[in-house]
């Protein structure tokens, strides 16, 4: 169980550094090897190849890692995202007029 969390932490450190992700902390990290390590296993599975020893183990999970997280940064970018925003924005600005603050865009008086 220790291997597979130390391993985890390797490979989401590495996911970090090539996805460009910034800094999540260890906890991130280890999420990001925990969630990639089944990905990686099912795909290497899917795929027919085989992960043997340590640096086998941690390209396993690094490769599924980045495999799911090149897929939520596109459920990211969908234009549903960018409309729950604009909504959310709206109802702020509703509350602020609401209450009497002047707004113009996203900048209200208080």
């Amino acid at each position: 169980m220790l291997w597979f969390v130390i391993i985890g932490i390797m490979a989401g450190c590495l996911v970090g550094n090539v996805m460009k992700d910034g800094e999540v902390g260890l906890i991130g990290d280890l999420a990001a090897g925990v969630t990639g390590g089944f990905t990686g296993a099912y795909l290497f599975k899917f795929f027919g190849v085989a992960a043997y020893g340590t640096i086998g183990e941690v390209t396993m999970v690094t490769m599924g890692a980045i495999v799911l997280l090149f897929i939520a940064r596109l459920f990211q970018k969908l234009p549903l995202q960018t409309r729950f925003d604009e909504m959310r924005t709206e109802i702020v600005n509703a509350e602020r007029r609401l209450y009497g603050r002047a707004c113009t865009g996203n900048k209200c008086d208080e």
